[in-house]
């Protein structure tokens, strides 16, 4: 969800300057992946540990 709220606000600060707008959509979806990829890690290993 924080993610999400920096997404919103890069695209408002830096609404002016296309380059710094994609660079930060970039950095945003680099966040959301890594934060998706930990979640399924540690999804399947703490399932791991219960089975």
């Amino acid at each position: 969800m924080s993610s999400v709220i920096y997404i919103v606000v890069c695209l408002d600060q830096f609404a002016g300057n296309a380059y710094l707008r994609s660079s930060c959509m970039r950095i945003s979806t680099t966040a959301l992946s890594v934060a998706l990829i930990w979640t399924v890690i540690h999804w399947r290993s703490s399932d791991l540990i219960i089975t």
